[in-house]
């Protein structure tokens, strides 16, 4: 059964945690605007396109996972986000099951 990315990122979230590891979800959507009743872009210039879902820190490395289902692509702002964070010295990773962030991480876990 292949999974919906949101499921990934639930599962990959629940891994974290039970680890011990400070993770959080990336809001990515923007904002609701009552008004207009949709989704607006953040607008402020210090936002950056192409954030990862998922970030986190793990014994002093910075960590962005972008999560992925089987056949979803990496928009070019998401490429180019995880480039500077590996540029910087984070951990950089598309993830598209739990065991990309696990084997990244060099934990157990069972096989996507």
């Amino acid at each position: 059964m292949k999974l919906l990315e949101k499921h990934i990122e639930t599962q990959i979230l629940l891994y974290l945690r039970a680890r011990g590891i400070f993770a959080w979800k990336n809001p990515t959507a923007g904002y609701f605007d009552p008004k207009i009743k949709r989704f607006r872009k953040q607008v402020s210039p210090f936002a950056i396109n192409g954030t990862s879902d998922i970030m986190a820190i793990h014994l002093g490395k910075f960590m962005a996972i972008e999560v992925k289902s089987a056949t979803g692509k990496v928009s070019p702002a998401q490429k180019e986000f995880l480039e500077k964070v590996g540029k910087a010295g984070g951990i950089p990773i598309v993830a598209r099951c739990l065991e990309d962030v696990a084997n990244i991480l060099e934990l157990e876990v069972d096989e996507c």
